[in-house]
């Protein structure tokens, strides 16, 4: 045999060799290789899917979900149906694999769907906590781990929270910053723009630049209509800053009651300084004490001339001044407590006369608001069978954007009932806070 004959012998025989180590590690691997699934625990949210896989199996799968309300898993396609926990099985022969199912039905809350520029909201999840945060345009919005968002530039983006093996959107608007100085004239053309601007109906709708959100206008929706189940019922909410705001029957005729004392004692101290200090003690009993006394006495000793005045100041209709306790809209009440923001801030003497504004003995403004927020108001109730009301209205002092709130029912008007009115005063502070975030 020749020499390159048996070089090219031993070359084949090192091939073979090769390829038979090759195909034992190939087998050997292959019988190594775990049959598993993908994912033994998992988390998904109400509504999405995820596929579950059987690793490295090549033989018929039977799959089952033990609750199908809660999952199903045709095929491994697993169907979020409903929040719970539940298990997943596939079966292979007698070969049965498991995966804990977790369903939630998460949704990020977020209070303001619109930011102003250089503005913050922190968002949430309504079930569980989200793994991660994340916006799709971190020029126009960023979001920290603790979903933390912060409006960058004018711009829309989405805001993303990572749940289990899903994401959830939202999307959020921010716009350019709106500032200005109450007091200017700029301030007062906005207001009264606002004001000659309160939409009609009894649906919940907002003005003045205010772009509310689904979950704030429902809320609004579900607390008034609980009112109009006595009767007619109405809200106006007014920012005094911006002039934005949100109302809902705000021109429904409601009786005013004694809810009416309060603008009309701002009335007379504006036109009639030496009123208040000869009157002090009965404006006192006015006030915090709604006495209908005092009240008739001050008011057939000066008329209503000066309540006609505020009103023609503010835009309220001729309603106010054809009684002592006249049928009004409740966009009038509001606008009279915009000329009242107007005078209590205008002097040191109108001021003084708010004080006596600020701790009346029954009032839905300031028992929601009682150590957190000044307000001045004035409630109005009663329980007659041709007169029946529970109202109120004034000004809550939110930092530097105080606000008007104006809410007129016709609840059977008790002391109690005031406190029917709690819910609806705290969702139009929600509103209000969604506001501010867009200013």
């Amino acid at each position: 045999m020749s020499r390159n004959h048996a070089s090219v012998n031993r070359k084949a025989r090192w091939v073979l060799l090769l390829a038979a180590l090759l195909t034992l590690v190939m087998a050997v691997s292959a019988q190594s290789a775990t049959v598993r699934l993908n994912k033994r625990r998992i988390i998904l949210v109400k509504g999405k899917t995820y596929q579950l896989k059987l690793l490295n199996n090549t033989k018929k799968v039977k799959w089952k979900s033990n609750n199908r309300s809660i999952v199903t898993a045709r095929y491994g396609k697993l169907v979020a149906k409903a929040s719970g926990r539940t298990t997943v099985t596939a079966t292979v022969g007698k070969k049965v694999y498991t995966c804990r199912v977790l369903v939630r039905d998460a949704k990020i809350v977020c209070n303001a769907k619109t930011l102003a520029v250089g503005k913050k909201t922190t968002l949430s999840i309504t079930e569980g906590k989200a793994k991660a945060w994340g916006s799709t345009n971190k020029s126009v919005l960023t979001v920290n781990s603790n979903g933390r968002v912060t409006a960058k530039k004018a711009g829309t983006a989405r805001v993303w929270a990572q749940v289990g093996v899903h994401k959830i959107y939202t999307k959020i608007t921010v716009v350019e910053k709106k500032d200005v100085k109450i007091g200017t004239s700029a301030w007062a053309s906005i207001l009264s723009d606002s004001m000659s601007s309160i939409p009609s109906g009894t649906g919940v709708t907002s003005f003045g630049g205010y772009q509310m959100s689904s979950s704030v206008k429902n809320a609004l929706a579900s607390a008034i209509g609980s009112a109009r189940s006595s009767g007619n019922a109405g809200f106006v909410m007014i920012d005094l800053t911006t002039g934005m705001g949100v109302a809902s029957g705000a021109y429904s005729v409601v009786y005013a009651a004694s809810t009416m004392k309060g603008p009309y004692v701002a009335s007379l101290c504006a036109a009639n300084s030496g009123a208040f200090y000869s009157y002090r003690g009965t404006i006192c009993n006015i006030l915090q004490w709604s006495s209908n006394d005092d009240y008739k006495r001050l008011y057939n000793t000066f008329g209503s001339s000066c309540l006609r005045s505020f009103a023609n100041k503010c835009g309220a209709s001729s309603r106010v001044t054809s009684a002592k306790y006249p049928w009004i809209y409740p966009a009038d009440l509001a606008k009279l407590w915009v000329q009242c923001f107007k005078f209590f801030r205008g002097s040191s003497f109108g001021n003084t006369v708010g004080t006596y504004y600020q701790a009346p003995n029954v009032s839905a403004l300031y028992q929601v608001f009682k150590g957190k927020y000044t307000t001045r108001s004035k409630a109005g109730w009663i329980a007659e069978s041709a007169y029946h009301a529970c109202n109120c209205a004034g000004i809550v002092y939110a930092g530097d954007h105080p606000y008007v709130v104006s809410i007129m029912t016709s609840i059977w008007g008790t002391y109690s009932n005031q406190s029917r009115l709690y819910t609806l005063v705290r969702q139009l502070e929600a509103a209000h806070n969604e506001m501010v975030a867009q200013m």
